[in-house]
């Protein structure tokens, strides 16, 4: 029926515009069930794929997200300062993970400042650091525009804001 018809294409320009959609976000958790659910998820897999991307579902950490087709080579890569914040995000969230530290749907929560610290260790202190603390921040926003993190709000008293990776 028509509300079919809507909440696909609600769905399909969800998922474009932030690439990953998890369950726990607010008002996502209808757009995985229809992704996810038997009724839709043949046509979701077979329009991404003539866009040129692969639709990934993850039913255990309740997401779904799409990744350009490498073979395709038709989308804008990424920035160096995007490659590196994604990297260090990436290695916090697996230190974690590897303690036990991911919370339910593995997200697992550490602030910017954290994330920050770990960066310049990895940089090394006396080196010229690559990525600023102002475009490691600009990396984040755009994660968060995608769904790979959310960041909080900025605390004056902590001096610093929450993420979570997700």
């Amino acid at each position: 029926g028509e509300r079919a018809v809507d909440d696909v294409r609600s769905v399909a320009n969800q998922l474009l515009r932030r690439q990953f959609l998890f369950a726990g976000d607010r008002g996502a958790t209808h757009a995985y069930e229809v992704v996810t659910g038997s009724r839709f998820r043949g046509y979701f897999t077979a329009l991404f794929d003539a866009l040129g991307y692969r639709l990934r579902i993850s039913e255990t950490e309740q997401w779904v997200g799409l990744l350009p087709d490498p073979e395709l080579d038709l989308f804008p890569k990424m920035r160096t300062e995007q490659t590196i914040a994604l990297l260090v995000l990436a290695l916090a969230w697996q230190d974690a993970a590897n303690r036990g530290a991911a919370e339910a749907r593995a997200v697992v929560k550490t602030t910017l400042n954290e994330v920050l610290e770990r960066y310049r260790d990895i940089a090394g202190r006396n080196r010229k650091e690559a990525l600023t603390s102002a475009r490691f921040e600009d990396a984040l926003r755009e994660f968060a525009r995608r769904g790979l993190v959310w960041v909080g709000d900025w605390d004056p008293e902590a001096a610093a804001s929450e993420i979570e990776i997700r």
